[in-house]
Protein backbone atom coordinates (compact mmCIF):
# COMPACT_ATOMS: atom_id res chain seq x y z
CA UNK A 1 0.00 0.00 0.00
CA UNK A 2 1.42 3.39 -1.00
CA UNK A 3 0.42 6.50 0.86
CA UNK A 4 0.20 9.29 -1.71
CA UNK A 5 2.63 12.13 -1.18
CA UNK A 6 -0.01 14.86 -1.22
CA UNK A 7 -2.04 13.10 1.47
CA UNK A 8 1.01 12.58 3.62
CA UNK A 9 2.16 16.12 3.04
CA UNK A 10 -1.10 17.35 4.53
CA UNK A 11 -0.95 14.86 7.36
CA UNK A 12 2.62 15.91 8.05
CA UNK A 13 1.21 19.22 9.25
CA UNK A 14 -1.17 17.33 11.55
CA UNK A 15 1.64 15.51 13.32
CA UNK A 16 1.68 17.37 16.62
CA UNK A 17 -0.12 20.25 18.21
CA UNK A 18 1.93 23.13 19.46
CA UNK A 19 1.13 26.24 21.46
CA UNK A 20 2.99 29.40 20.62
CA UNK A 21 4.97 31.22 23.29
CA UNK A 22 2.98 34.14 24.66
CA UNK A 23 -0.28 32.68 23.35
CA UNK A 24 -0.70 29.81 25.76
CA UNK A 25 -4.50 29.80 25.53
CA UNK A 26 -4.54 29.68 21.72
CA UNK A 27 -3.67 26.64 19.65
CA UNK A 28 -2.46 26.13 16.13
CA UNK A 29 -1.50 23.05 14.13
CA UNK A 30 2.14 22.17 13.92
CA UNK A 31 4.10 20.18 11.42
CA UNK A 32 2.84 18.32 13.94
CA UNK A 33 21.23 -3.73 24.81
CA UNK A 34 24.27 -1.59 23.86
CA UNK A 35 27.31 -0.89 21.83
CA UNK A 36 30.27 1.09 23.08
CA UNK A 37 29.53 3.47 25.93
CA UNK A 38 31.19 6.54 24.44
CA UNK A 39 33.18 8.97 26.52
CA UNK A 40 30.51 10.80 28.49
CA UNK A 41 30.37 10.41 32.25
CA UNK A 42 27.54 8.34 33.75
CA UNK A 43 24.28 10.21 34.07
CA UNK A 44 22.15 9.03 36.97
CA UNK A 45 18.88 10.89 37.02
CA UNK A 46 16.72 8.39 38.87
CA UNK A 47 17.08 6.34 42.03
CA UNK A 48 18.50 2.94 41.26
CA UNK A 49 15.87 0.36 40.44
CA UNK A 50 16.44 -2.79 42.53
CA UNK A 51 18.21 -5.54 40.64
CA UNK A 52 15.28 -7.89 41.31
CA UNK A 53 13.00 -5.55 39.36
CA UNK A 54 15.33 -5.18 36.40
CA UNK A 55 16.08 -8.90 36.14
CA UNK A 56 12.40 -9.86 36.46
CA UNK A 57 10.69 -11.02 33.29
CA UNK A 58 7.27 -11.79 31.87
CA UNK A 59 8.65 -14.13 29.21
CA UNK A 60 12.02 -15.86 29.40
CA UNK A 61 11.67 -18.15 26.36
CA UNK A 62 10.11 -16.37 23.37
CA UNK A 63 10.28 -19.50 21.23
CA UNK A 64 6.97 -20.49 22.84
CA UNK A 65 5.30 -17.43 21.27
CA UNK A 66 7.27 -16.98 18.05
CA UNK A 67 4.71 -18.69 15.82
CA UNK A 68 1.80 -16.72 17.26
CA UNK A 69 3.70 -13.44 16.94
CA UNK A 70 4.61 -14.25 13.35
CA UNK A 71 0.96 -14.94 12.52
CA UNK A 72 -0.09 -11.57 13.92
CA UNK A 73 2.72 -9.78 12.08
CA UNK A 74 2.29 -11.42 8.69
CA UNK A 75 -1.38 -12.45 8.41
CA UNK A 76 -3.67 -10.62 10.84
CA UNK A 77 -5.17 -7.62 9.00
CA UNK A 78 -5.44 -5.56 12.20
CA UNK A 79 -1.63 -5.51 12.17
CA UNK A 80 -0.72 -5.72 8.48
CA UNK A 81 -2.79 -2.62 7.67
CA UNK A 82 0.02 -0.68 9.38
CA UNK A 83 2.58 -1.84 6.80
CA UNK A 84 2.94 0.71 4.01
CA UNK A 85 5.38 2.92 2.12
CA UNK A 86 5.31 6.71 2.16
CA UNK A 87 7.28 9.83 1.43
CA UNK A 88 7.22 13.38 2.75
CA UNK A 89 5.23 15.76 0.57
CA UNK A 90 6.60 15.37 -2.98
CA UNK A 91 10.16 14.49 -2.09
CA UNK A 92 11.91 11.11 -2.01
CA UNK A 93 13.21 9.05 -0.27
CA UNK A 94 10.49 6.46 0.21
CA UNK A 95 10.18 5.05 3.74
CA UNK A 96 8.80 1.65 4.68
CA UNK A 97 6.88 1.71 7.96
CA UNK A 98 5.25 -0.97 10.08
CA UNK A 99 4.74 0.85 13.35
CA UNK A 100 3.23 -1.84 15.56
CA UNK A 101 5.69 -4.53 14.44
CA UNK A 102 8.71 -2.19 14.51
CA UNK A 103 8.04 -1.83 18.25
CA UNK A 104 7.63 -5.64 18.60
CA UNK A 105 4.18 -5.14 20.10
CA UNK A 106 2.91 -8.32 18.45
CA UNK A 107 5.10 -10.32 20.85
CA UNK A 108 3.36 -8.79 23.86
CA UNK A 109 -0.04 -9.57 22.34
CA UNK A 110 1.01 -13.11 21.47
CA UNK A 111 1.98 -13.59 25.12
CA UNK A 112 -1.53 -12.53 26.18
CA UNK A 113 -0.96 -8.93 27.26
CA UNK A 114 -3.54 -6.26 26.41
CA UNK A 115 -3.09 -3.61 29.12
CA UNK A 116 -6.15 -4.93 30.95
CA UNK A 117 -6.81 -3.20 34.25
CA UNK A 118 -4.77 -0.13 33.28
CA UNK A 119 -5.88 3.44 32.58
CA UNK A 120 -4.19 5.62 29.97
CA UNK A 121 -4.71 9.36 30.34
CA UNK A 122 -4.66 11.23 27.03
CA UNK A 123 -4.58 15.03 26.92
CA UNK A 124 -5.50 16.25 23.45
CA UNK A 125 -7.75 18.36 21.26
CA UNK A 126 -10.83 16.11 21.17
CA UNK A 127 -12.11 12.56 20.78
CA UNK A 128 -14.90 10.75 18.97
CA UNK A 129 -15.66 8.31 21.80
CA UNK A 130 -18.34 6.52 19.76
CA UNK A 131 -15.74 5.30 17.25
CA UNK A 132 -15.59 1.55 16.67
CA UNK A 133 -12.05 1.49 18.10
CA UNK A 134 -13.40 2.31 21.56
CA UNK A 135 -16.25 -0.21 21.75
CA UNK A 136 -16.63 -1.63 25.25
CA UNK A 137 -14.08 0.66 26.86
CA UNK A 138 -14.59 2.59 30.05
CA UNK A 139 -13.94 6.20 29.05
CA UNK A 140 -13.81 9.05 31.54
CA UNK A 141 -14.42 12.58 30.22
CA UNK A 142 -14.41 15.84 32.21
CA UNK A 143 -17.48 18.04 32.11
CA UNK A 144 -18.13 21.66 31.23
CA UNK A 145 -15.36 23.73 29.70
CA UNK A 146 -12.83 21.02 30.55
CA UNK A 147 -14.42 18.66 28.02
CA UNK A 148 -12.19 18.42 24.93
CA UNK A 149 -15.03 17.87 22.46
CA UNK A 150 -14.45 15.98 19.19
CA UNK A 151 -11.37 16.15 16.95
CA UNK A 152 -9.48 13.94 14.50
CA UNK A 153 -6.16 14.32 16.29
CA UNK A 154 -7.14 13.00 19.71
CA UNK A 155 -9.28 10.27 18.16
CA UNK A 156 -6.29 8.97 16.22
CA UNK A 157 -3.95 9.20 19.20
CA UNK A 158 -6.35 7.22 21.42
CA UNK A 159 -6.79 4.54 18.75
CA UNK A 160 -3.04 4.02 18.44
CA UNK A 161 -2.64 3.73 22.21
CA UNK A 162 -5.66 1.56 22.99
CA UNK A 163 -7.83 0.72 19.94
CA UNK A 164 -9.79 -2.49 20.46
CA UNK A 165 -9.53 -5.59 18.29
CA UNK A 166 -13.25 -6.09 17.70
CA UNK A 167 -15.18 -4.27 15.00
CA UNK A 168 -12.46 -1.85 13.90
CA UNK A 169 -9.73 -1.92 11.28
CA UNK A 170 -6.70 -1.62 13.59
CA UNK A 171 -5.55 -2.76 16.99
CA UNK A 172 -3.93 -0.41 19.47
CA UNK A 173 -0.83 -1.16 21.51
CA UNK A 174 -2.88 -1.72 24.68
CA UNK A 175 -6.36 -2.75 23.44
CA UNK A 176 -7.50 -3.81 26.91
CA UNK A 177 -6.70 -0.50 28.62
CA UNK A 178 -9.35 2.05 29.56
CA UNK A 179 -9.09 5.77 28.86
CA UNK A 180 -9.20 9.06 30.76
CA UNK A 181 -9.53 11.80 28.14
CA UNK A 182 -8.64 15.41 28.90
CA UNK A 183 -8.43 18.80 27.20
CA UNK A 184 -5.02 20.31 26.39
CA UNK A 185 -6.39 23.75 25.50
CA UNK A 186 -4.97 25.85 28.37
CA UNK A 187 -3.42 25.62 31.82
CA UNK A 188 -6.80 25.26 33.53
CA UNK A 189 -7.96 22.38 31.33
CA UNK A 190 -4.55 20.69 31.54
CA UNK A 191 -4.64 20.91 35.32
CA UNK A 192 -8.10 19.35 35.31
CA UNK A 193 -6.81 16.54 33.07
CA UNK A 194 -3.91 15.88 35.44
CA UNK A 195 -6.18 15.83 38.47
CA UNK A 196 -8.53 13.48 36.63
CA UNK A 197 -5.62 11.14 35.87
CA UNK A 198 -4.50 11.23 39.51
CA UNK A 199 -7.96 10.49 40.89
CA UNK A 200 -8.50 7.58 38.50
CA UNK A 201 -5.05 6.11 39.08
CA UNK A 202 -3.83 6.33 35.48
CA UNK A 203 -0.46 4.62 35.04
CA UNK A 204 0.58 6.80 32.09
CA UNK A 205 -0.39 10.08 30.49
CA UNK A 206 0.07 10.77 26.77
CA UNK A 207 0.70 14.33 25.53
CA UNK A 208 0.91 14.58 21.74
CA UNK A 209 1.18 18.36 21.86
CA UNK A 210 3.90 20.78 22.86
CA UNK A 211 5.02 24.34 23.44
CA UNK A 212 7.18 25.27 20.48
CA UNK A 213 9.75 27.16 22.54
CA UNK A 214 13.22 26.12 23.70
CA UNK A 215 13.84 24.54 27.05
CA UNK A 216 15.31 27.21 29.35
CA UNK A 217 14.84 28.67 32.79
CA UNK A 218 13.39 31.86 31.35
CA UNK A 219 10.84 29.98 29.28
CA UNK A 220 9.98 27.77 32.24
CA UNK A 221 9.09 30.89 34.22
CA UNK A 222 6.99 32.15 31.32
CA UNK A 223 5.06 28.91 30.77
CA UNK A 224 4.27 28.33 34.43
CA UNK A 225 3.72 31.92 35.52
CA UNK A 226 0.58 33.12 37.28
CA UNK A 227 -1.78 31.09 39.42
CA UNK A 228 -3.01 28.89 36.55
CA UNK A 229 0.57 28.14 35.47
CA UNK A 230 1.57 27.28 39.03
CA UNK A 231 -1.48 25.05 39.40
CA UNK A 232 -0.60 23.24 36.19
CA UNK A 233 3.00 22.71 37.23
CA UNK A 234 2.01 21.46 40.68
CA UNK A 235 -0.44 19.01 39.11
CA UNK A 236 2.33 17.73 36.83
CA UNK A 237 4.56 17.10 39.83
CA UNK A 238 1.72 15.33 41.66
CA UNK A 239 0.85 13.15 38.66
CA UNK A 240 4.50 12.20 38.14
CA UNK A 241 4.64 10.62 41.60
CA UNK A 242 2.72 7.55 40.41
CA UNK A 243 2.44 7.78 36.64
CA UNK A 244 4.72 7.98 33.62
CA UNK A 245 4.29 11.22 31.67
CA UNK A 246 4.93 10.96 27.92
CA UNK A 247 5.46 13.97 25.64
CA UNK A 248 5.88 13.94 21.87
CA UNK A 249 8.98 15.84 20.75
CA UNK A 250 8.73 18.62 18.18
CA UNK A 251 8.28 17.65 14.53
CA UNK A 252 10.67 20.43 13.47
CA UNK A 253 13.67 18.54 12.07
CA UNK A 254 15.77 21.72 12.07
CA UNK A 255 15.65 22.18 15.84
CA UNK A 256 18.97 22.46 17.64
CA UNK A 257 17.41 22.85 21.10
CA UNK A 258 14.70 20.61 22.54
CA UNK A 259 11.25 22.07 23.11
CA UNK A 260 10.39 22.81 26.71
CA UNK A 261 7.77 20.15 27.39
CA UNK A 262 9.74 17.22 25.95
CA UNK A 263 12.80 18.39 27.91
CA UNK A 264 11.02 19.77 31.00
CA UNK A 265 13.14 17.76 33.49
CA UNK A 266 16.14 19.84 32.39
CA UNK A 267 14.66 22.78 34.31
CA UNK A 268 12.50 20.71 36.69
CA UNK A 269 14.69 17.78 37.83
CA UNK A 270 11.99 16.54 40.22
CA UNK A 271 10.25 15.12 37.12
CA UNK A 272 13.20 13.10 35.82
CA UNK A 273 12.15 9.78 37.38
CA UNK A 274 8.96 9.39 35.38
CA UNK A 275 9.34 11.47 32.20
CA UNK A 276 9.62 10.16 28.63
CA UNK A 277 10.13 12.18 25.43
CA UNK A 278 9.33 10.46 22.13
CA UNK A 279 10.75 11.18 18.68
CA UNK A 280 9.48 9.92 15.34
CA UNK A 281 11.93 7.70 13.44
CA UNK A 282 11.85 4.90 10.88
CA UNK A 283 14.04 1.84 11.51
CA UNK A 284 15.70 -0.38 8.91
CA UNK A 285 15.90 -4.06 9.77
CA UNK A 286 18.37 -6.70 8.68
CA UNK A 287 16.67 -9.90 9.74
CA UNK A 288 15.35 -9.23 13.23
CA UNK A 289 17.92 -6.53 14.07
CA UNK A 290 17.69 -2.78 13.55
CA UNK A 291 20.75 -1.71 11.58
CA UNK A 292 19.92 1.95 10.99
CA UNK A 293 17.26 4.57 11.53
CA UNK A 294 16.10 7.86 10.03
CA UNK A 295 14.74 10.58 12.33
CA UNK A 296 11.73 12.39 10.84
CA UNK A 297 11.07 14.76 13.75
CA UNK A 298 13.44 16.74 15.92
CA UNK A 299 16.22 14.75 17.54
CA UNK A 300 16.17 14.04 21.27
CA UNK A 301 18.71 16.81 22.01
CA UNK A 302 18.61 17.92 25.69
CA UNK A 303 15.94 15.28 26.41
CA UNK A 304 18.24 12.44 25.30
CA UNK A 305 18.62 10.78 28.70
CA UNK A 306 14.85 10.13 28.90
CA UNK A 307 14.07 9.94 25.17
CA UNK A 308 12.97 7.00 23.02
CA UNK A 309 12.05 6.53 19.35
CA UNK A 310 9.04 4.93 17.67
CA UNK A 311 7.71 4.83 14.12
CA UNK A 312 4.98 7.48 13.98
CA UNK A 313 3.64 6.63 10.50
CA UNK A 314 0.30 4.97 11.22
CA UNK A 315 -3.17 4.12 10.01
CA UNK A 316 -5.46 5.48 12.72
CA UNK A 317 -9.06 6.30 13.56
CA UNK A 318 -10.46 9.71 12.65
CA UNK A 319 -13.43 11.68 13.93
CA UNK A 320 -15.19 11.92 10.56
CA UNK A 321 -17.26 8.84 11.36
CA UNK A 322 -17.50 5.89 13.73
CA UNK A 323 -15.78 3.65 11.17
CA UNK A 324 -13.45 6.25 9.64
CA UNK A 325 -9.67 5.91 9.33
CA UNK A 326 -6.80 7.68 7.61
CA UNK A 327 -3.02 7.67 7.44
CA UNK A 328 -1.30 10.01 9.87
CA UNK A 329 2.30 10.92 10.56
CA UNK A 330 4.37 12.61 13.24
CA UNK A 331 5.77 12.37 16.74
CA UNK A 332 2.14 12.64 17.88
CA UNK A 333 1.59 9.09 16.67
CA UNK A 334 4.89 7.76 17.99
CA UNK A 335 4.09 8.90 21.54
CA UNK A 336 0.90 6.83 22.10
CA UNK A 337 2.81 3.68 21.15
CA UNK A 338 5.08 4.39 24.12
CA UNK A 339 2.11 5.19 26.36
CA UNK A 340 0.40 1.94 25.35
CA UNK A 341 3.66 0.08 26.02
CA UNK A 342 3.71 1.40 29.60
CA UNK A 343 0.17 0.03 30.07
CA UNK A 344 1.31 -3.39 28.79
CA UNK A 345 4.27 -3.36 31.17
CA UNK A 346 2.04 -2.37 34.09
CA UNK A 347 -0.15 -5.40 33.40
CA UNK A 348 2.89 -7.67 33.07
CA UNK A 349 4.65 -6.33 36.20
CA UNK A 350 1.87 -5.30 38.61
CA UNK A 351 4.22 -4.73 41.55
CA UNK A 352 6.53 -2.31 39.75
CA UNK A 353 6.25 1.41 40.35
CA UNK A 354 5.82 3.85 37.48
CA UNK A 355 9.53 4.63 37.86
CA UNK A 356 10.36 0.95 37.48
CA UNK A 357 8.14 0.56 34.41
CA UNK A 358 9.76 3.54 32.75
CA UNK A 359 13.23 2.22 33.59
CA UNK A 360 12.42 -1.10 31.90
CA UNK A 361 11.09 0.73 28.84
CA UNK A 362 14.22 2.85 28.35
CA UNK A 363 16.78 0.25 29.45
CA UNK A 364 15.44 -2.28 26.92
CA UNK A 365 15.22 0.07 23.92
CA UNK A 366 17.14 -1.03 20.82
CA UNK A 367 20.32 1.09 20.78
CA UNK A 368 22.76 -1.19 18.97
CA UNK A 369 22.81 0.68 15.65
CA UNK A 370 24.47 3.99 16.65
CA UNK A 371 27.35 5.32 18.73
CA UNK A 372 26.49 6.36 22.27
CA UNK A 373 27.55 9.68 23.73
CA UNK A 374 26.52 8.91 27.31
CA UNK A 375 24.66 6.38 29.38
CA UNK A 376 22.16 6.13 32.18
CA UNK A 377 22.67 3.76 35.06
CA UNK A 378 19.19 2.47 35.83
CA UNK A 379 20.22 -0.08 38.43
CA UNK A 380 23.23 -1.94 39.78
CA UNK A 381 25.17 -2.98 36.69
CA UNK A 382 22.38 -1.91 34.32
CA UNK A 383 23.71 0.84 32.07
CA UNK A 384 22.09 1.86 28.82
CA UNK A 385 23.73 4.06 26.21
CA UNK A 386 22.05 6.98 24.50
CA UNK A 387 22.83 9.71 22.00
CA UNK A 388 21.56 13.25 21.45
CA UNK A 389 19.95 12.06 18.23
CA UNK A 390 18.19 8.79 19.05
CA UNK A 391 18.08 8.95 22.84
CA UNK A 392 17.89 5.38 24.10
CA UNK A 393 16.85 4.02 20.70
CA UNK A 394 13.73 2.27 19.42
CA UNK A 395 10.91 0.97 21.60
CA UNK A 396 11.23 -2.81 21.89
CA UNK A 397 8.38 -4.54 23.76
CA UNK A 398 9.91 -7.99 23.34
CA UNK A 399 13.05 -6.88 25.15
CA UNK A 400 11.10 -4.91 27.78
CA UNK A 401 9.26 -8.09 28.81
CA UNK A 402 12.48 -10.13 28.99
CA UNK A 403 15.12 -10.14 31.74
CA UNK A 404 17.15 -6.93 31.51
CA UNK A 405 20.87 -7.29 32.12
CA UNK A 406 23.89 -5.02 31.97
CA UNK A 407 25.22 -2.77 29.22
Amino acid sequence: MILLCNILGWKREMGRFKILAGLLAATVLSACNGSEEGTAAPIEFISHIPDSEMSAYYVNDWSLYEAAANTLRTINPLYTVQQFSWWQKSSPPVYDSYSIANSRVEYAHAAGLTGAGQIISIVDAGFLTSHDEFDGKTIDLPGGTNNPGVHNHGTGIASVAAGVAGGGEIIGVAPGANLALGNYDNNVTRTAANNQAISLGAIVQNNSWGLEIDVSGVNFQSVFSGSSGADYYNSIVSLAQNAVIVFAASNDQTRTTADIMAALPVVAPVLQNNWVAVINAVPTFTGSSITSGVIVSSSCLEAAAWCIAADGSVYAATATGNSAYDHSFGSSFAAPQVSGAIALLAEAFPTLSATGLRARLLASADNQFYTHTGYVEFGPGVQHGFSDQFGHGFLNMKAALSPIGGS
